[in-house]
């Protein structure tokens, strides 16, 4: 909701505890061009995923936030490449990227609708979009029909796997 001016200073290194916890806690407190960059840093994890800025699409990012909830929810990036670099979000309504229809585009294509907080952030000459999304009570799937989860590889990075009728039966069985 915030787009933030401020310049990228040298940033010291928080510990994983601290930043785990704040990004996690889904507390409402803005991130900082700081905190933008310890995440990069520290690479993507059970509950950071990051998205290349340009070529992004509507799915792509709806895709992402459907993950994230199906799992223990947590912070999508965009204008964030794989390896943590920050190359920024190209504007996405005219001149800017504007965090309510970004949140609007979640709310509308995802089923149940997952309410998110995004915000854009100044992180040295580039922006960031934040979307902070919380674990869904139930299995969430896109308007098209894209059911995903968080998983982890053999190696201990992240992915996004298909979530499979089973598994979501599984989970719709657990919650009653």
């Amino acid at each position: 909701m915030r787009e933030h001016e401020v310049p990228l200073p040298k940033v010291m290194e928080l510990p994983a505890v601290v930043l785990a916890e704040r990004i996690t806690m889904h507390n409402n407190v803005p991130m900082t061009p700081e905190d933008i960059h310890q995440v990069a840093l520290q690479g993507e994890s059970f509950t950071v995923e990051f998205k290349r800025g340009r070529g992004l699409n509507d799915t792509d990012i709806v895709d992402a936030v459907v993950c994230l909830a199906n799992g223990q929810g947590g912070l999508l990036l965009l204008g964030i490449e794989n390896d943590g670099s920050v190359t920024g979000l190209p504007p996405r309504h005219g001149d800017r990227t504007d965090p309510d229809r970004l949140r609007a585009l979640i709310l509308n294509n995802t089923e149940p609708a997952v309410a998110t907080d995004v915000e854009v952030v100044r992180v040295g000459a580039e922006n960031v979009a934040v979307v902070d999304i919380v674990a869904a009570d139930s299995p969430v799937g896109s308007k098209s029909g894209v059911f995903v989860r968080r998983a982890t590889k053999a190696d201990g990075s992240p992915e996004c796997v298909p979530y499979r009728a089973h598994e979501i039966i599984s989970a719709g069985l657990s919650l009653q």
